[in-house]
């Protein structure tokens, strides 16, 4: 029952990346990377306080979980639009007609 929670979180993580790599055309390639760059650097959550707040960068911090980062990088997102896109996203990759055949 673990095992498949973990599955599961990993397959959203990896789904979600890529989602934000190249869904909508690359629209959010930059700022993932932008994302990345900064959390290499130690220097997210200062940019969520910058743009955010501290109070959002605290909760980020503290949380772990909640939109904070992604709307520091996405900017003005319609986060339920973006969860839209993202489903839909996932359903086209997951497929069955999605997966090529070697043979």
């Amino acid at each position: 029952a673990s095992n498949d929670r973990a599955l599961r979180y990993y397959a959203q993580v990896w789904a979600l990346t890529h989602f934000l790599y190249e869904g909508d055309a690359g629209a959010y390639r930059e700022p993932l990377r932008r994302m990345l760059a900064d959390a290499a650097a130690g220097t997210l959550y200062d940019t969520v306080e910058a743009q955010l707040g501290p109070r959002a960068a605290r909760e980020a911090r503290l949380r772990r979980i909640g939109p904070q980062v992604l709307l520091t990088y996405i900017g003005d997102a319609d986060l339920d639009e973006l969860d839209r896109r993202y489903r839909a996203y996932v359903r086209r990759i997951a497929h069955p007609s999605a997966i090529l055949d070697d043979t």
